[in-house]
């Protein structure tokens, strides 16, 4: 296995073209004293970005649900056990890990100490992570850095690792409103299991809203067991049950994102556990930090474009204000508009410091009214009033949420106003966001009750009973336990009043300190606003001759335009309006297109749409070599609807209608003396909502005349695939099938080249085993081009066996768009060195 620890991205943050042109500038601006005195505030204003820009780090969000390994999931990156697993993470407490010459950590206390930790490290960090032994943080803990030389994704990306949210709390929405615009990307995590699904869904839907690009990682499936029928018979094996949580989830992210933002996030199942055991194969981290890269590497043209349109934007603003020929409009000066733009600025960064405070007091307010209404309303209850309690306990449920909600469109309210005004003073995020948001409480209120009995005693009607009661007997009367619920009205007041408390201690303590963090976020901006400020009157008194400054205005010209060319060569191809897949940052931009134009357009995306189309029709040719007819029948065999739709939009959208949503069983479409297609059937085997007996006779009866099968196999899990297929109706009838192509259903887990590579292998190992031979592979993907790679090498992979014949091959893809980021010439290297005889015993000779 290939050493990935040691893999360095691509990065472009110290780009040398970006850093030789801010240099140029600089070099530009301070050629002599005059100048230099002169353009100060500028030279501040590049020597600042220079530094940011050499020691940024891609910084990598690790968000989870609790419980959900994700402390273990760190350690596995970080190639030790470093970090506590097995307590309860302290709220407020930031863990970022790098990559470090040895093992040490470095704790920031809020109070601006630094302690360094090289020592029980374990110990030491289990001490101010847990919430037992660091309660609500009162140890004033601000970050935690931890770093180790075995860190899996590099020198230049740091992971920042958030406490667990809990899926039942409304506060720690805030936590992710907090912490998402300071990170590059998200890893979120979660289980196999389903109890949080509600929640997940919530947290991705918020994620896409701040377009992070997104991995979603379902750890723990050392844990996964199969699934045991009566008798203890197993009904479905390990793999297939993990399988099934991977649907799952993949459902789960299509309805939470939609599409195409949510077929655009992988999806990977990981043990942590496997991986700290050594055992790096069963654990997926690989593939996991593989997609970590990708999605890293597609961010790089984003960060120069950002960075080089920065640079290019101030110089420009140089060479306006240093022009004698300025679009100034006449009888104005630079110096007035300018101090009217700064003065407006500040008037603004004032007004929206002002409208958060108020609206923080005004929630505070509301608050305390409101815990003392609850208070009221509990002070009123008696034993007898269930109902009314239970009916408190929602109220006080959902004030608990409203009181979240009220300070996120707050925050939200006044982020946005910051952005845009940064915007316009041409800040980045980067130049003004803080880095350290902070963790929530996790509460909720339950009613306490008590079951209390009562004896009743009824009499007897008749003679003898009434003679059994009269010398005392308990026969003379009918003897009933009843059973009643009360409310344990003292302890429920009690714990009202602590929730209360609580509820308003954490406004309290979180308006402070949004307050601030408003604030500091304010000094950012106001910092640009005192340069430009400084800036100004050192234009009025500078000693510098205009025709000198003239001279270095008109020098940045042509730095302006190579900066221009820097980011057209780094601006890729127009994406897709994909949230959350790609990680670009995008911009909505209205064009007023005319018709003719418009004409062209569709013209192209009716031609992309048709590259599928020759896909399936190259596939098609081939076994409409052997056998004419068995091309014009096909069915269509898949485990999931979903993906049967996708394949369906892609690569038949000509020929057959949209596949229903939720649909299951069998769908027969007939287009008689139709020359392309006269037969269809579509069939999903759902297990445990599809009736087999169904899809047996359904495939028995159509595969009786000359068909072509289209299989949607899952090459991400290929051995439940392959218990799937060999549990399945189909494979009663697979031998009658005269045409059979492959499709894989995914992709997106296995484009890492090696992975890929293995994938394909392990595809045409399965496929040895069937009935008749495959005559074709297409990729279920946007990249028609990934069809052709899987259909080549399936079908022809013996054929790549030196530098050439990769060459040659690569020269095939070129009139083919590949996927952002995806490099063929990897896939090729892996897959030849598998099918050397050393490595693989299914290597032909």
């Amino acid at each position: 296995m290939k050493n990935t620890s040691r893999t360095k991205l691509l990065n472009s943050h110290d780009a040398p073209a970006l850093l030789d042109l801010l240099e140029s500038a600089e070099h530009v601006l301070a050629r002599t004293g005059e100048l230099r005195e002169h353009f100060l505030e500028d030279l501040t204003w590049m020597e600042t970005r220079r530094q940011a820009w050499r020691t940024r780090a891609w910084r990598v969000g690790l968000i989870g649900i609790t419980s959900s390994g994700k402390s273990t999931l760190v350690n596995a990156l970080l190639g030790q056990r470093l970090l506590p697993s097995a307590v309860r993470p302290s709220s407020n407490t930031l863990v970022v890990c790098r990559r470090g010459p040895e093992h040490h950590a470095l704790i920031h206390y809020q109070d601006g100490r630094t302690e360094r930790v090289t020592e029980d490290l374990g110990p030491r960090l289990s001490f101010v992570c847990d919430e037992k032994t660091n309660p609500d943080n009162e140890q004033g803990i601000k970050e935690i850095e931890v770093f180790s030389p075995t860190f899996l994704l590099g020198e230049d990306v740091a992971l920042v690792d958030t406490p667990g949210l809990d899926a039942t709390d409304a506060h720690e929405r805030l936590t992710l409103v907090e912490f998402l615009p300071t990170v590059d990307m998200v890893v979120f995590l979660t289980t196999a299991k389903a109890s949080s699904d509600g929640a997940v869904a919530g947290y991705l839907e918020r994620i896409s809203s701040e377009g992070k690009p997104l991995v979603l990682v379902q750890n723990m499936i050392d844990a996964i067991e199969p699934k045991l029928g009566p008798g203890g018979v197993v009904q479905r094996s390990r793999a297939e049950v993990a399988g099934d949580h991977l649907q799952r989830l993949r459902r789960l992210v299509r309805t939470a994102l939609g599409e195409p933002g949510g077929a655009a996030v992988p999806i990977l199942q990981v043990s942590a556990f496997e991986s700290l055991r050594g055992n790096m194969g069963a654990s997926n981290i690989p593939d996991l930090v593989g997609a970590i890269g990708q999605h890293l590497r597609a961010l790089e043209p984003a960060l120069v474009i950002g960075r080089c349109e920065q640079l290019a934007r101030h110089l420009q603003r140089i060479i306006r204000r240093e022009s004698t020929t300025g679009a100034l409009a006449p009888g104005r000066t630079y110096a007035s508009d300018e101090q009217a733009a700064i003065s407006a600025a500040r008037q603004r960064l004032d007004a929206l410091g002002k409208v958060f405070h108020r609206k923080l007091e005004t929630l505070r307010e509301d608050t305390r009214k409101a815990a003392s209404r609850f208070e009221r309303q509990a002070a009123s209850l008696s034993e007898e009033d269930v109902s009314s309690a239970e009916e408190l306990a929602q109220q006080v449920d959902a004030w608990h949420v409203r009181t979240a909600d009220s300070v996120i469109a707050a925050l939200d309210e006044a982020s946005k106003a910051l952005r845009e005004l940064a915007q316009e003073l041409n800040l980045r995020p980067d130049d003004y966001l803080l880095k350290a948001p902070q963790g929530a409480s996790r509460r909720t209120l339950h009613v306490p009750t008590e079951t209390r009995s009562m004896t009743v005693r009824e009499k007897k009607k008749g003679f003898l009973p009434m003679v059994a009661r009269f010398f005392g007997s308990d026969s003379g009367y009918n003897i009933e336990t009843r059973y009643s619920t009360i409310v344990e009205v003292a302890t429920l007041r009690a714990r009202l009043a602590e929730f209360t408390q609580k509820e308003v201690g954490w406004l309290e303590n979180n308006a402070t300190r949004l307050r601030q963090s408003i604030l500091a976020q304010q000094h950012g901006l106001q910092q640009e606003l005192e340069r430009r400020q400084r800036a100004l009157e050192q234009l009025q008194r500078s000693a510098a001759k205009n025709e000198e400054r003239h001279q270095a205005a008109e020098a940045l010209v042509p730095l302006c335009e190579r900066l221009e060319e820097e980011v057209r060569k780094a601006r890729p191809a127009p994406p897709a309006n994909v949230v959350g897949g790609n990680g670009v940052e995008e911009t909505a931009v209205v064009y007023e297109t005319a018709p003719h134009v418009l004409a062209v357009l569709q013209l192209a995306r009716h031609l992309s749409r048709r590259r599928f189309l020759a896909a399936r029709e190259h596939c098609l040719a081939r076994i409409g070599d052997r056998r004419p007819e068995v091309r014009h029948r096909v069915l269509l065999w898949a485990w999931d609807p979903d993906v049967l739709g996708r394949f369906v939009q892609r690569f038949w959208y000509d020929l057959l209608p949209p596949v229903p949503e939720d649909f299951s069983g069998v769908l027969l479409e007939t287009r008689p003396r139709q020359p392309l297609l006269e037969e269809a059937l579509l069939c999903v085997h759902a297990e445990g909502r599809t009736p087999e007996a169904e899809l047996q006779q359904a495939t028995a009866s159509f595969l009786r005349k000359p068909a072509t099968t289209f299989l949607l196999i899952d090459i991400e899990q290929p051995g439940a695939a392959q218990r799937m297929l060999r549990r399945s109706p189909l494979v009663r009838s697979f031998g009658q099938t005269q045409g059979l192509v492959l499709v894989p259903q995914s992709l997106q887990g296995v484009l890492h080249a090696q992975t890929l590579a293995e994938a394909l292998l392990e595809l045409r190992g399965f496929a040895e085993s069937f009935p008749v031979p495959v005559d074709g592979v297409l990729a279920n993907h946007d990249s028609v081009a990934l069809s052709y790679l899987a259909d080549r090498l399936f079908l022809e992979g013996e054929l790549l066996r030196t530098l050439a014949d990769e060459q040659e091959w690569l020269a095939g893809l070129r009139d083919h768009d590949l996927p952002a980021g995806f490099e063929a010439a990897p896939v090729l290297r892996a897959w030849r060195e598998a099918m050397t005889p050393s490595s693989n015993p299914r290597a032909t000779p």
